[in-house]
């Protein structure tokens, strides 16, 4: 479609029933994903064929998915995810040649290869691959490139450095930088001039030496399942002082080792800040996703819930005054959190947070993605039923005592807001007093408007100090 008038062209029909497209890097349709029960089709058109090919097909729920990355400039070489030794890796694959077999460009053995493609306009073709592992931004599979990273973090040591363009000689880059202390800020890498030139600073009255570094820890859950997460604990405070449980959205997610600016705010505060990824986090492998399918309120809460008792028993946490804080699943986990552990939680925070998982795959487009894929994570909406209303918060209003902030936007397309709302209309029915509604009349699901930031930060900021800058037990 032309966006100054609106016309439009029939690029490719939707033959065999075709959800999703990818066209390669001269906007030729070349590839495309149908799913007919829980079969996912991968198929292919290579340069010079007129009918569709079939590359890969896969039971969803039974074996490893494939999922294409995107084309090289050579419009027969498409990359694709795909498991190794049960991690994520990154694959090339000649779609004119299937028969041969597929070539490894990245891989980690700790962490998924879980980002986008990166393409070089200099080089002209595919080098490497976003990742957030803990050390770094990127991986690179071409030594021209793996060299320029090499030199701009030389410039800015200590520090996750993206380069996000280049000029098409390869001598100007856009870098952004940034690490756990440190808001991003965006550079240009002049190679001829040897200069880098700071163009934006994305919260520039932040001062780093003020913010706190999240320090890495490892827990075991009930079960014996190792968890990894991280600690900010403010600098001076108290100890065993307050401190927030703060878990991650997605929850397909993971916190990393970068600048948050939830956690740095909170901390700034006096709270100790604890994240913690649960099972049914993205980035540790097939396995351990997997481990939080159907699970949202069973283990996966769980997790959270013994990563609050550790942070007791190390001595960082005062068991007095705990709250659970969270967006979007984090806010899901904020309320179920007080339904299966009310005397844990002084208080909790959900914001855009899920209240009613069968309403939920109802809507699971938005959320996610296509049914297949909602009910791998949260199981079938009626042969599940029990289950799922079970790990609803919204049937347990009755049981709630603990002091609740909800907050959501009216504008949410991820998360509708109707989940709040039907959260509220339930507590309300049950009498429950110790509540505030909010609902931000243009608000997002990722408050991308200053002013609904503003709103929700302040209002939070004044509802946890309530609760957590004194003892007693809660309401």
């Amino acid at each position: 479609m032309d966006v100054y008038t609106g016309r439009r062209e029939l690029i490719e029909g939707s033959t065999y029933g075709m959800r999703d497209w990818m066209a390669d890097r001269q906007g030729v349709v070349r590839l495309g994903t149908a799913v007919e029960g829980t079969m996912v089709h991968i198929l292919v058109k290579p340069v010079g064929q007129d009918r569709w090919q079939t590359l890969r097909k896969y039971d969803a729920l039974r074996e490893p998915d494939m999922t294409p990355l995107g084309f090289d400039e050579d419009p027969n070489m498409l990359f694709v995810a795909q498991r190794l030794d049960g991690r994520t890796a990154v694959y090339s694959i000649d779609i004119s040649n299937p028969q041969v077999p597929p070539t490894l460009r990245a891989s980690h053995a700790l962490y998924d290869i879980e980002g986008g493609l990166i393409y070089s306009s200099w080089l002209k073709q595919v080098v490497g691959v976003r990742s957030r592992l803990d050390e770094s931004a990127s991986i690179y599979w071409n030594p021209k490139a793996k060299a320029l990273q090499t030199r701009v973090d030389l410039a800015l040591p200590g520090r996750i450095n993206d380069i996000q363009g280049s000029s098409r000689n390869g001598r100007r880059h856009i870098v952004v930088s940034s690490h756990a202390t440190q808001p991003p800020q965006w550079y240009l890498y002049d190679e001829d001039l040897n200069r880098l030139i700071l163009m934006v600073d994305g919260y520039p009255k932040l001062v780093p030496n003020e913010l706190v570094k999240p320090m890495p820890l490892t827990l075991k859950a009930r079960d014996g399942t190792v968890l990894h997460g991280y600690v900010t604990r403010p600098a001076h405070a108290q100890q065993p002082g307050p401190l927030i449980v703060l878990p991650h959205g997605g929850p397909a997610g993971r916190d990393v080792l970068d600048f948050n600016y939830w956690t740095q705010f909170l901390a700034s505060r006096g709270w100790a800040v604890l994240q913690v990824n649960f099972r049914g986090s993205s980035g540790y492998g097939g396995e351990f996703l997997q481990a939080g399918f159907k699970r949202w309120g069973l283990e996966m809460q769980d997790d959270l819930t013994d990563a609050a008792h550790y942070a007791i028993e190390q001595g960082i946490a005062d068991p007095e005054r705990i709250c659970i804080v969270g967006g979007s699943y984090g806010g899901y986990a904020a309320l179920m959190g007080i339904v299966k552990t009310p005397e844990l939680f002084r208080c909790a925070v959900s914001f855009a947070g899920v209240s009613d998982l069968r309403a939920l795959l109802t809507d699971k487009r938005r959320f996610l993605g296509y049914e297949l894929g909602a009910e791998r994570q949260l199981g079938a909406w009626w042969s599940d039923r029990d289950r799922l209303k079970a790990t609803s918060p919204v049937n347990h209003a009755e049981k709630i005592r603990t002091p609740l902030l909800i907050v959501h936007g009216a504008e949410d397309r991820t998360v509708p807001v109707e989940q709040s709302r039907a959260m509220v209309d339930a507590l309300k029915e049950a009498g429950f007093k110790h509540m505030r509604y909010i609902e931000l009349p243009d608000g997002d699901h990722h408050l991308s408007r200053q002013e609904d930031r503003l709103t929700f930060f302040r209002e939070m900021e004044r509802f946890l100090a309530t609760h957590l800058d004194q003892a007693g037990g809660s309401e």
